[in-house]
């Protein structure tokens, strides 16, 4: 007969090493709710870990003592229970834990919400008095120390502004020492700025945690175009008073005058629209052709595909009409709505800068993807967990360009290789002192280059700052390197530069809080409204699952729930799923928070 291995052996056995005194409690605590046991801790200190069976008989313990400044080893362990199994509940410590990781998670959660994370993630199933009596406790502590955060905002700004030199940095607080708004800008996002194409992109999005809040983001592209993120803002609300406070330290950390040709664009927000016409006014607003296509489908009911994207991208007058008169036949009712926009605003070549391309809020809704982990906490949580991120980023980009050769960054190169190979097969007509005309391929019409101005007029080379097919035929008709006539926001040193500092980092510093208080939240008295919402009647706004993350249905119909796990039977409580306890190895090798 087979020698029967102990159950607990692949997580709790002599010698094992853990991270601290509160990993080894939940790790046993875990371990005992798997096979329906419970446990209790009578004899703890700083150095050592003694749990047992709450059954006074039975002969389970697990002793553990210090065994470095920071870790705790097992010193002798028994995991076979004496007593009969199923009589125990779950530790409460696990609870608290499982109620924690909730809130992590959600930002807000019900006894529900807890119950049904620890049968998914552990396999375990609790009491809903449990469930609701860790969330209550784990609720009061959590919003305890996030109200005493807020008196550490400004004193930990000032830390930061002193460590990273021409750093802007302001927290507006009212009458009653609650906080308003926060603005922060390093030096070094500042820096970076000015070595990334000259379009900054201005939108907001929500916080997830119990105050509220906006969270304001400023960010730009680096000529390899990645995100770069150059100012951040917390707020109750977005309005054109925010708008204006966020412009206005903007435009005092010179992000706008740091880059030549600078151009703005955003969603058509009024109050930020205000804003940039109020603050910097000689500075373009261009606005996102995915609200505006968004807006015109939603208010005639009318489909147009990309043709409104490829409005926006119309690099001539011509190209422009011929679109808008295919919208007219389409539906009248949605060219008139869009001729009601200025073209100044969102038509490529009536937009007095180049925009790189750029014609919608995309990088934005990147960096709320992006900081989407970072909006649960308190307000000064998340600027620690973004401050952080941003630097983390920031060092990894820097050790990846650091190898990178050449004069251009790689994707330019190819294009501008890409447009030489099909320039040379195209005929030059004319050419008139540093005025060229150039054949195009599909209709007998010629394009001008203008090599003084850098200009051609298909637009192409104004727009991305870098020849177009017909520019380059021009250039080496007339045997001149085109890569010459690439602009310098390409440069590979440009590139290097944005991302030469990352910030000096305050993780480790203590500050003293001063009297600052939660912003005040007004909330409304009694039951929430049921009123209908339309868009989800209408099937505009999804449904989302907040327990697997997937659209179209929510928790309660999902197949990740009901395919759960659930606590083996008393007669079964003797076999263990060891598979499982090595995945949660994973999970509770971490401190308790």
């Amino acid at each position: 007969m087979p020698v029967k291995e102990p159950k607990m052996s692949a997580l709790i056995h002599v010698g094992a090493v853990f991270p601290s005194r509160d990993s080894v409690k939940e790790t046993v605590a875990l371990a005992c709710a798997l096979e329906s046991r419970g446990c209790r801790f009578p004899d703890n200190n700083r150095n050592k870990v003694t749990a047992r069976c709450p059954l006074r008989d039975c002969a389970f313990v697990v002793r553990a003592r210090r065994h470095t400044a920071d870790t705790f080893r097992i010193t002798s362990c028994n995991t076979e229970h004496s007593c009969r199994p199923g009589s125990a509940s779950t530790n409460a410590a696990l609870v608290r834990k499982i109620a924690r990781d909730q809130l992590k998670f959600g930002g807000r959660a019900s006894s529900f919400d807890v119950i049904t994370r620890a049968r998914v993630d552990y396999g375990i199933e609790i009491q809903y008095k449990k469930a609701y009596k860790s969330l209550k406790t784990v609720t009061k502590s959590s919003r305890e120390n996030s109200e005493r955060s807020y008196g550490m905002i400004e004193p930990w700004l000032q830390e930061l502004q002193q460590a990273n030199p021409g750093s802007v940095v302001d927290v507006t607080r009212l009458p009653n020492h609650s906080i308003l708004r926060v603005f922060l800008s390093l030096g070094p996002w500042i820096d970076s700025a000015k070595s990334c194409l000259p379009v900054m992109s201005l939108d907001v999005t929500s916080l997830n945690c119990a105050d509220g809040g906006i969270l304001f983001l400023a960010s730009v592209l680096s000529p390899n175009r990645d995100i770069v993120i150059v100012a951040v803002g917390v707020g109750m609300t977005e309005d054109t008073d925010h708008w204006e406070w966020f412009v206005s330290l903007l435009k005092r950390a010179d992000a706008f005058s740091a880059q030549q040709d600078a151009v703005v664009i955003s969603d058509r927000e009024n109050g930020l629209a205000t804003a940039v016409r109020r603050k910097v006014p000689d500075i373009p607003h261009s606005y996102c052709s995915y609200r505006i296509k968004k807006s015109v489908e939603a208010a005639y009911d009318t489909d147009l595909d990309n043709t409104i994207q490829e409005i926006a991208k119309s690099l001539t007058p011509q190209e422009c009409d011929d679109l808008m008169d295919a919208v007219k036949h389409v539906s009248p009712a949605a060219e008139a709505y869009l001729s009601s926009f200025e073209k100044e605003n969102w038509v490529t070549c009536f937009v007095p800068r180049p925009r790189f391309g750029q014609v919608a809020t995309n990088i934005t809704e990147t960096n709320n993807n992006w900081v989407q982990e970072e909006q649960t906490g308190s307000w000064f949580s998340s600027l620690q967990a973004i401050v952080r991120k941003l630097q983390t980023r920031a060092y990894s980009k820097r050790l990846e360009y650091a190898s990178m050769e050449g004069d251009f960054v790689p994707w330019v190169a190819a294009k501008v290789k890409t447009n030489m190979a099909i320039g040379r097969q195209r005929r030059v007509v004319r050419v008139t002192g540093d005025i060229v005309e150039v054949a195009r391929d599909s209709t007998r019409t010629h394009a001008i280059v203008t090599i003084s101005l850098r200009n051609c007029s298909c637009n192409f080379w104004r727009e991305y700052q870098y020849p177009c097919v017909h520019a380059c035929a021009a250039l080496l008709f007339v045997n001149r390197d085109p890569c010459c006539y690439i602009a310098d926001y390409y440069r590979v040193d440009r590139l290097k530069r944005a991302y030469k500092h990352y910030g000096a980092p305050m993780e480790s510093v203590y500050v003293e809080p001063d009297n600052t208080r939660p912003p005040d939240v007004e909330r409304r008295r009694g039951r929430p409204g049921t009123a209908d919402n339309s868009a989800y009647v209408n099937g505009e706004s999804p449904v989302h699952c907040s327990l697997c993350g997937q659209e179209g249905h929510n928790r309660r119909t999902c197949v990740r729930r009901q395919s759960a796990p659930v606590r083996p039977e008393a007669a079964d409580s003797a076999h263990v799923d060891t598979e499982r306890l090595g995945t949660l190895a994973s999970v509770i090798s971490t401190e308790f928070e």
